[in-house]
């Protein structure tokens, strides 16, 4: 079997074992955190979600560019494309974060017409979590893009 057959095959697991992962973690999630809490992540989950928005499509311009320039044999400009795009992920890790935190510090504004002062206080604790790592794995998704090439 050749190394495409060997990729797609491997793709398609990595699809299935995904969905089955979300179908078995969601009900474990959702039972140990409780109805309430559950939608407070969720909630959490789908406003920093616009957040990687961010990415801009970049990681498939690296994918391709790296694709590109490993069969014209050009090392040292692969090399300065990554480093590229390294600083230009930090700073957009930079941005999200900034972007985060000014929803961290807001979020009594936004929510308090509908939710009670617990409620907001755990969504403040759960939107700084999900910004920190956000605003981490901005950067390292460099390195997905670059190992998706291999």
């Amino acid at each position: 079997m050749n190394q495409l057959k060997i990729g797609a095959v491997l793709s398609y697991i990595s699809i299935f074992l995904t969905n089955i992962i979300a179908l078995l973690y969601t009900p474990y999630l959702l039972r140990m955190l409780g109805q309430s809490e559950y939608g407070l992540y969720s909630l959490v989950a789908s406003v920093i979600a616009y957040l990687t928005v961010l990415d801009l499509g970049f990681g498939n311009a690296i994918v391709r560019y790296t694709a590109k320039y490993r069969v014209e044999n050009r090392q040292e400009e692969q090399y300065e494309m990554f480093g590229m795009f390294l600083i230009l992920y930090i700073g957009i890790g930079v941005f999200a974060l900034l972007i985060g935190l000014g929803l961290y510090f807001n979020v009594d504004t936004l929510f308090s017409s509908s939710m009670d002062y617990d409620e907001i206080r755990k969504i403040q604790i759960m939107m700084l979590l999900m910004t920190l790592n956000l605003a981490i794995t901005f950067p390292f998704s460099l390195f997905g893009s670059i190992v998706s090439n291999q």
